[in-house]
């Protein structure tokens, strides 16, 4: 099953990476926002901001991972990170995640980000999803630095079958795929579906060949696209 993660020849790591338990918290994850937004759509209304709504989520998914999840790990809202030029010891860039996943209980540590965007299918906010602000902070380094898979998180403000084709039709765009640096899969194409890295709870799966850097065993990353729905009107 881990082989159909990436189009490159299988590597060894593919054999202890913790599958199971990356796939259990992208489950709870995505259950707990269905759980919390079906019952308490006044807190997790489309009008609020990003961040209000990804650090409600982060309560919910933090206090239930064990008993409700059954989880190992444990989760950090806007994990803080920064980077430091190596020549003259000056901070050149501060970044926070959205909400990260840790865990040491397997033979590979599993560190697994999901990174949140609100979605919807206007142009400015399918290049937010994908660019910069976005795909591109797995792609040059700034997010997942050293590892193999990420999740990109849609909060889908309108019609989700509307912003999910609109948002490939733009991922698939020869100059964004050249951008990303978008790796085939086996079949060819640019795009992976169903997802293989979540394959319960993401809609489809971009890998992507990274920048190089010789201290990464992982010179791809595979991201799942999650697609997450709000319940109020």
């Amino acid at each position: 099953m881990s082989e159909q993660l990436t189009s490159s020849k299988p590597d060894v790591w593919k054999k202890v990476f913790p599958f199971d338990e990356a796939r259990r918290a992208a489950e709870f994850l995505f259950q707990t926002w269905q759980e919390m937004a079906s019952s308490q759509p006044q807190f997790f209304d489309l009008s609020k901001r990003e961040n209000y709504l990804t650090e409600r989520l982060h309560y919910y998914i933090d206090n239930f991972s064990k008993s409700k999840g059954r989880l190992t790990g444990f989760w950090i809202n806007e994990n803080p990170q920064i980077k430091i030029d190596k020549k003259t010891g000056e901070i050149i860039e501060r970044t926070r995640k959205d909400i990260t996943y840790f865990s040491n209980s397997g033979k590979m540590r599993l560190v697994l980000i999901f990174e949140f965007k609100k979605l919807c299918n206007a142009s400015k906010s399918i290049r937010a999803y994908v660019r910069q602000d976005g795909m591109q902070r797995f792609v040059d380094r700034r997010y997942g630095e050293n590892e193999p898979i990420a999740a990109m998180v849609a909060m889908i403000v309108g019609d989700k079958e509307v912003c999910l084709n609109k948002l490939k039709n733009y991922i698939t765009q020869e100059k964004i795929t050249k951008e990303l640096k978008i790796v085939p899969c086996l079949k060819g194409k640019l795009i992976r579906y169903p997802s293989a890295v979540f394959p319960s709870v993401a809609n489809f799966d971009t890998e992507h060949k990274r920048t190089v850097n010789s201290e990464s065993y992982f010179p791809n990353i595979s991201i799942a696209h999650i697609f997450l729905t709000f319940f109020n009107p």
